[in-house]
């Protein structure tokens, strides 16, 4: 793991480090000087433990104080291989909107039962772990979206997706 080869000093200063295409972020717990110093005595070090790729370095506050984490929305920790956002309670889904209108009173209900189950038995987005936001909008994690859009596209209805950063329900 990258914490085992980084030095002892220098790893108490780090929250996170995360790697996204051609760029290796340092994320360090606060904007400290001492740690400053030692990245940039460890520069030339610090780069070819990452293979070259441009390094940031950021402070935790400044990025939550500039609202930037939805641009780690793709990025990977390097010190446990999980998303970066996970460590934040941060996931990403997908909302869907979808539109019943085309069916009959009969096929809506039957697309309702699948999907939100009925009489105990769970629904399509129990199994999923998603969850119904509103009339005709769902929340799936990303993982999921394809089983919950092939089984909306089964249905021949009308549907939009976004992806979403939510926290993670506890």
């Amino acid at each position: 793991m990258i914490n085992d080869i980084l030095p002892e000093n220098l790893s108490q200063y780090i929250f996170d480090i995360a790697e996204d295409k051609d760029k290796v972020y340092l994320i360090l717990k606060e904007n400290n000087d001492a740690a400053m110093k030692m990245i940039n005595q460890m520069n030339d070090e610090i780069r070819r433990m990452f293979n070259q790729k441009n390094l940031e370095i950021l402070d935790l506050f400044q990025m939550i104080q500039n609202n930037m984490l939805s641009q780690f929305e793709d990025s990977v920790s390097l010190l446990d291989d999980e998303p970066f956002l996970s460590h934040f309670g941060i996931e990403e889904y997908v909302e869907v909107t979808y539109d019943l209108s085309p069916l009959n009173q009969s096929r809506k209900m039957l697309f309702n039962y699948a999907l939100l189950g009925r009489r105990g038995n769970p629904g399509l987005l129990q199994q999923v772990g998603g969850r119904k936001i509103g009339r005709g909008i769902i929340q799936v994690p990303k993982s999921n979206a394809e089983r919950i859009e092939s089984f909306i596209k089964g249905w021949g209805i009308g549907y939009a997706k976004r992806l979403v950063l939510d926290f993670k329900e506890v």
